[in-house]
């Protein structure tokens, strides 16, 4: 009998086959400008929105070791690993799931690469929202589609990265994740991406010369 595939069993499978090497993942670029970031904001309680093996966190705990950190993901495979640098994770399948956690409780809360995975991106962007302080910071990255190899690659008649992916289920430029934050009522504090070669283009226009688009905001003012 061919197996079906759910949500869960996908990302076990990436865990296991794909993202075994955290050194690898704690040297990507997408990691050290969150760091930067973090770093800047400096905060006491982090959540961290599809935390993976936590390596992340374990770079925040090396850098600050007081640092209260939580955090959720999908993959058992990713949170026996987490279990081991993070303080409390939570199984949580944002398709159909709120975070069983406090609103208004963390400094600051990271979702990288996790909204283009989900059916309800503005779900997630909501408990982003609801996790957050009142001053509190996001830290949300996405895959940028129209970033300038993938058009290429599209006019070239082949399917770019974010597209050829069976996990993948959003797509993201700048301009439409920005639409997507507005309707969430957050504001957006900056935009940045990055490259290997010649960072400063990343800099000057990560819409179109970063794959990943890096986005600091805040949530309007709003109860819950």
């Amino acid at each position: 009998m061919t197996r079906i595939e759910t949500p869960e069993s996908l990302h076990d499978t990436d865990w296991e086959k794909n993202k075994t090497n955290d050194t690898r993942l704690a040297n990507s670029g997408r990691f050290k400008i969150l760091i930067k970031l973090i770093k800047k904001h400096n905060p006491d309680k982090v959540f961290d929105i599809g935390c993976g093996s936590g390596v992340l966190c374990d770079m925040i705990r090396s850098w600050k070791p007081g640092t209260k950190l939580h955090g959720c993901d999908i993959s058992d495979v990713a949170l026996d690993r987490a279990k081991l640098v993070i303080k409390r994770v939570w199984k949580v399948n944002l398709n159909i799931e709120d975070i069983p956690v406090e609103s208004a409780h963390y400094d600051v809360v990271i979702c990288s690469e996790v909204l283009e995975h989900l059916y309800d991106v503005n779900h997630t962007l909501r408990e982003i929202s609801r996790l957050l302080k009142p001053k509190g910071i996001g830290l949300i990255t996405v895959p940028n589609l129209v970033y300038w190899r993938y058009r290429w690659n599209i006019l070239l008649g082949h399917l770019p990265i974010p597209v050829d992916d069976d996990r993948h289920l959003h797509q993201f430029s700048q301009k439409s994740f920005t639409e997507k934050l507005n309707k969430a009522d957050m504001i957006i504090l900056s935009v940045s991406g990055f490259r290997e070669r010649f960072p400063w283009l990343a800099d000057w226009k990560p819409s179109v010369f970063s794959d990943t688009l890096v986005f600091e905001v805040m949530k309007a003012n709003k109860s819950y």
